[in-house]
């Protein structure tokens, strides 16, 4: 189905063929659901499902599809976690040609 021989992550886990396409078929389901919820609301929705690096992915189609902003949800990871983790959002923000706009997923307050 896809030309990847495996699928690796950006903490350097690498995860083989059979793995790999049940995460891109459990993917592709989770985007189809979310269009079909937001098509229902009215908004017009489409989705494109790639992987690779997520900052780079991001910005590399936010580009080629002459996007004006890109919105994407963070967690507020804590100060130990984003120093070994990293933020997608913040290296989204930083390599992004348009405005990158963060919500914070689950606000506590």
């Amino acid at each position: 189905m896809y030309d990847i021989p495996d699928l690796s992550t950006s903490y350097g886990l690498i995860f083989p063929n059979q793995v790999a396409d049940g995460i891109r078929e459990a993917a592709d389901r989770k985007l189809d659901e979310w269009k079909k919820r937001a098509t229902a609301e009215g908004v017009e929705a489409s989705s494109h499902l790639e992987f690779g690096s997520p900052e780079r992915v991001i910005v590399h189609y936010a580009q080629e599809a002459k996007m004006d902003l890109i919105v994407m949800a963070t967690r507020g990871l804590g100060a130990i976690e984003h120093i070994l983790l990293g933020s997608v959002a913040e290296r989204t923000m930083r390599t992004a040609t348009c405005p990158v706009l963060t919500i914070r997923a689950n606000p506590t307050t």
